[in-house]
């Protein structure tokens, strides 16, 4: 290589930017990825969303189909008042099942809409609260008042 005045050599003057270039691509990768992080960490959150509406509407909705009423209006009311919207329910008895959604972030022209299912209500069982029944356990008994309860709701069934 030519060496020029000043120390130089001609290859030098090639390189000069190169820095600049690289700077620039490694700013552009981690802004794809620091986006990629944000879009699926509001996915994550969507969908936490759209299960936590699942289990508070599905519990509503079992009380409701509990004491008579109609277990899925109950459970979209509760549904609608967490964010999402109620995509199916069924009601077999006292048990209540509950898909529900909720629209996930846009990115990249892209929406997807995110579910949560959840099921609540005594599975095979008859309700422990009949309805115009009281319930067999008061608020503020203690554990061990509920358990004996219990019991004794076993042995006159």
């Amino acid at each position: 290589m030519s060496s020029r005045p000043g120390g130089r050599r001609s290859s030098d003057r090639c390189e000069r930017g190169a820095g600049s270039v690289l700077t620039l691509a490694l700013v552009a990768v981690l802004l794809t990825v620091t986006l990629a992080v944000a879009a699926c960490g509001g996915l994550l959150s969507a969908h936490r969303q759209a299960q936590s509406a699942a289990d508070l509407a599905a519990l509503a909705g079992a009380v409701e189909a509990a004491r008579g009423g109609d277990g899925c209006a109950a459970a979209a009311r509760v549904a609608e008042l967490n964010g999402a919207r109620s995509v199916r329910c069924s009601v077999e008895g006292t048990e209540v099942r509950v898909v529900t959604g909720v629209r996930g972030p846009r990115w990249a022209g892209f929406r997807a809409e995110l579910v949560g299912e959840a099921v609540a209500g005594p599975r095979g069982q008859r309700p422990s609260v009949m309805p115009g029944q009281r319930p067999s356990v008061m608020p503020g008994q203690r554990p061990s008042a509920l358990a004996a309860s219990w019991a004794t709701a076993g042995a006159r069934s």
